[in-house]
């Protein structure tokens, strides 16, 4: 597992860099009412692929029987692109013009002709060279965008060097898996899938629940608040979700691991290797994120310049949250590991739920400080997992004293967090205001 970590931290590592570098110079050349509608293009189609139920089961799959294909590998394959498909159209018809509804689909449409096949090389021990070539060619599509954003824009110019990402990898992938062909019997089908529906409805609700709480703050802020006050928000959430995309990595890593630990060593030698994992990336997590946090006013100045730089200080409370979800990545991981898809269905509805309600309450009267509140209610999923996982493993591995320690230092996090916002003080003043205090008494 570490040398397909330190492969796929060096491709997370040059992916932050293109990002980070390239996120000024496209939301300063787009300014905020046009970076926003870039930055909702992003969130959706990353939000789509998030809902792939095909590739955490087939990964649980060929761990099992690798060198045998399984005979539901066309049907799950199938159904899992017209699912993804439908959502595509629904929620691209939604919120964006027939161009970009066009771009959304040929990119989803490309990622999930691909997912059996990253399914089988991650399986095979190839977990890390799938993952490090994913996040160049994305990298690669995103600096495309920013060198593009200084030309003249007509259409969906931001869909195209993603849909041209997926083209590559589609074929990369399909180069290195050495998967043969399934029998697409349509007779067979409804045999062959029966033992999955129950694990389909699992991932699938789990992943629309997830898309939710992730996405929902800013579909409903771009509809209540100006197209300034949105490109604002997204900005600091783009900024801080580079973060975020580094546990998403991990957990997508130990996912692999973890299955074939559990089904060839046993649950035991799964469970303790799952909690060093946890423990050690959870510790030195907390450091990232009480350094993100404190120095954030200097980081959302520099990285996004002085338009970026009024109200509420975002980028704070938005990285106690991403802190936060890695504890959800990595328990989803590894539930999952356990053959456990019901855990976190439970829990990510649940969040929903919290999502929805404070969304439609909240953001049409209070836009930026509804949309707030909305976005960290789709926490609770990952404390309802962390207090369900601590209840399931052995006392041995200490589980309750290990989830205090880390209530703890969420708690932590989360009072910094709100004191360098400048929440309390009211989304009139600059995130600098502290600075700017002795001009204003002169």
């Amino acid at each position: 597992m570490l040398r397909h970590f330190l492969i796929v931290m060096g491709s997370q590592a040059a992916q932050l860099i293109v990002t980070l570098l390239g996120l000024p110079v496209l939301a300063g050349n787009l300014g905020p009412e046009d970076y926003g509608e870039v930055s909702l293009f992003l969130l959706l189609a990353n939000g789509i692929v998030c809902l792939d139920f095909a590739r955490p089961l087939l990964v649980r799959e060929f761990v099992g029987d690798a060198q045998e294909q399984p005979a539901c590998t066309f049907w799950l394959t199938t159904l899992n692109g017209l699912y993804l498909a439908v959502i595509a159209v629904v929620a691209g018809a939604f919120l964006f013009q027939a161009a970009t509804l066009a771009g959304l689909c040929a990119t989803v449409a490309l990622f999930c002709c691909g997912s059996a096949d990253f399914a089988w090389i991650a399986a095979n021990e190839g977990v890390g060279r799938a993952t490090m070539v994913r996040n160049l060619a994305w990298a690669a599509a995103y600096a495309a965008v920013v060198a593009m954003s200084f030309l003249p824009q007509t259409g969906a110019w931001f869909c195209w060097p993603f849909a041209a990402a997926n083209l590559l990898l589609l074929v990369v992938y399909r180069r290195w898996s050495e998967r043969t062909a399934s029998e697409a019997k349509l007779s067979q089908a409804r045999i062959v899938l029966a033992p999955y529906w129950g694990k389909i409805r699992d991932v699938v609700v789990s992943s629309l629940a997830t898309v939710v709480t992730t996405s929902l703050d800013r579909v409903l802020l771009r509809q209540f608040a100006s197209p300034e006050d949105f490109g604002r928000y997204s900005a600091h959430m783009d900024l801080a979700m580079k973060v975020n995309a580094v546990s998403a990595t991990i957990g997508a890593v130990a996912y692999p691991s973890l299955s074939r630990q559990h089904q060839h060593a046993g649950p035991e030698a799964a469970a303790q290797s799952f909690v060093r994992l946890l423990s050690s990336l959870f510790v030195g997590c907390f450091f990232v994120a009480m350094t993100l946090i404190v120095a954030s006013p200097v980081i959302v100045r520099t990285f996004l310049g002085e338009q970026y730089s009024t109200g509420v200080n975002y980028f704070a409370l938005f990285a106690c949250g991403a802190f936060i979800q890695l504890l959800g990545h990595l328990l989803t991981v590894w539930q999952r590991a356990q053959n456990d898809f019901a855990t976190p269905r439970v829990a990510y509805v649940t969040s929903a739920g919290l999502v929805v309600g404070a969304g439609l309450s909240l953001v049409r009267l209070v836009p930026m400080t509804g949309a707030l509140i909305t976005h960290l209610c789709g926490r609770w999923a990952d404390f309802v997992m962390l207090f369900k996982e601590a209840n399931r493993l052995r006392g041995g591995l200490r589980p309750w004293t290990r989830a205090t320690v880390a209530v703890a230092l969420i708690m932590i996090t989360a009072s910094t967090a709100i004191w360098r916002s400048g929440l309390v003080a009211g989304d009139s003043k600059p995130i600098n205001h502290v600075a700017a205090l002795p001009q204003e008494r002169k």
